[in-house]
């Protein structure tokens, strides 16, 4: 929607393509239009030339007369795609577009002036854009939740802001200059551009958004966006101890789960390790400048692995309290970070999209395969460590699948999920190896053969799916979703017992 200037008439973009001009006093028709062959995703007014834009998934984006719905011009070009949001600049004279790039057009000329962000190969794909209003530097908001501040001069990245647990959906500079809002599923949040801090924290509810199951099969750990970590027994369901971060500046980046420790990284750069039963520090691991955007503890327990937003990742070495390597290869921020089940060997995925494989001692790329393809989420490994699953998604039309990677051929295998027709949020490799299991943002989990083309159905959770997890020494699977329920499976009784053993 968008609303004119004089406040008088409403302007509206429908899921068929079509536009429509309402008087908001009268809540009549002024004029509808057929302006798109597909779904209308956003729409601006341009201030002084009794114009608006309009844009779709698909190119071009065209101008249309405010008065009567009359086609102006279409703005195209070879770099250009569709856009899923336009932002008009405070001098009127030029409009940002985005979807999987950044794109500064002139107008009323309709020529690029400026294609911002990576150039060889694209970002994670752009919900929403805002421009402050000194015309300095454009906010992006992207489904990977991660909020993006930009020089329009030059193009540079000069902040990004993480504290969102869902994709967000919309990013607005406000007036002031100095501060903007952002909202997703978990909340509304308020950013101060200058420092980075939190002015505002509006979460939607208490909503789960990583789990794990201690080796025993009895503790379960989760954390939730309300910067909580809550143990309790997946057994009887009763809560053992929460753990709570009190600072807002301090919030959890990101988090995850060993044995007999949590280790998670802080808005302050720093990686921290609790003893899960007593609750105490057992260490801290200072020097990253930037945010870690990913974490990951070895096998033995002995080395953590941090993805940054800098593009590298650092290999600790957590009795030592130091960073044993520093690898770089990759061009963008990274996305996760996972060892290998011998320990020896560290997968990380950016959103350069490329996927790389590292020796952990030596710190040499010893594989990397380029996707093609945002990569959604971390692959699952099955247990001789030969191939991998990911999750791959389409930045155009929130579709994913998964392929399995073979590492020892260098080479994809098969493809699972082709009838998903939504976003997957998470794997699971069942532990003989014989089933793959996704769960995806829309609360459904399925259930697929790893082994031929077998399909054994789906299952529905309130929430979105955020973690599937086997109990050890079970059949059982655990599923936890974003409403804060976990619910406990026979996994032999809905994959069907003659399919699992």
């Amino acid at each position: 929607m968008a609303i004119t200037r004089d406040d008088r008439s409403l302007i509206t973009g429908h899921a068929d393509g079509s536009i429509s001009k309402w008087d908001i006093y009268t809540g009549k028709l002024k004029f509808s239009i057929s302006a798109h062959s597909k779904s209308c995703t956003s729409l601006t007014i341009i201030p002084h030339e009794n114009l608006f834009a309009s844009s779709c998934i698909d190119p071009p984006i065209k101008i249309w007369n405010l008065d009567n719905g009359k086609h102006v011009k279409s703005l195209s070009s070879i770099e250009a795609r569709g856009a899923n949001d336009l932002s008009i600049l405070t001098d009127g004279k030029r409009m940002v577009s985005a979807d999987t790039r950044i794109i500064v057009w002139k107008l009323p000329e309709g020529e690029i002036e400026n294609i911002i962000g990576t150039k060889d190969k694209d970002p994670i794909g752009i919900n929403s854009v805002s421009v402050t209003p000194d015309d300095r530097l454009i906010i992006t908001a992207s489904i990977d939740k991660i909020i993006r501040v930009w020089e329009i001069t030059g193009g540079n990245k000069v902040d990004v802001f993480i504290g969102h647990n869902d994709y967000i959906h919309k990013v607005i500079a406000m007036n002031d200059g100095h501060r903007l809002i952002s909202a997703s599923f978990s909340g509304i949040r308020g950013w101060d551009l200058s420092n980075g801090k939190l002015w505002l924290d509006f979460p939607k509810q208490t909503a789960l958004h990583a789990m794990t199951i201690s080796k025993n099969g009895i503790r379960a750990i989760a954390t939730s966006n309300n910067n909580e970590i809550s143990v309790f027994n997946i057994k009887t369901g009763e809560l053992i101890r929460r753990l709570t971060l009190q600072n807002r500046e301090t919030r959890f980046a990101t988090i995850t789960f060993s044995e007999s420790f949590i280790v998670y990284s802080t808005t302050n750069q720093r990686i921290l390790g609790r003893n899960i039963d007593s609750d105490e520090i057992l260490f801290q691991l200072a020097g990253h400048s930037q945010l870690v955007t990913s974490l990951a503890v070895s096998p033995d327990e002995r080395l953590i692995a941090s993805g940054l937003l800098d593009n590298s990742i650092w290999i600790w070495d957590i009795e030592k309290r130091s960073a044993k390597q520093i690898l770089k290869g990759h061009f963008d921020d990274i996305r996760f970070v996972k060892f290998f089940p011998d320990g020896q060997k560290l997968l990380s995925g950016s959103s350069d999209q490329s996927i790389a494989v590292w020796d952990v001692n030596s710190g040499e790329k010893v594989d990397e395969i380029y996707m093609g393809e945002a990569i959604a989420f971390p692959g699952e490994f099955s247990l001789n460590a030969e191939k991998a699953f990911f999750s791959l998604g389409n930045i155009d039309s929130f579709e994913c699948e998964v392929k399995s990677y073979d590492f020892k051929e260098k080479g994809w295998t098969k493809t699972f999920f082709k009838n998903i027709k939504a976003d997957i949020n998470i794997l699971c490799l069942s532990p003989d190896n014989r089933f793959i299991i996704a769960g995806t943002k829309t609360g459904d989990f399925w259930i697929h053969s790893a082994i031929d083309d077998k399909e054994h159905g789906s299952f529905h959770c309130r929430g979105g799916i955020v973690s599937l997890i086997f109990i050890p020494g079970t059949s059982l699977l655990a599923s936890a979703d974003s409403f804060g329920e976990v619910i406990v499976w026979n996994f032999p009784k809905i994959v069907g017992t003659d399919g699992y053993k």
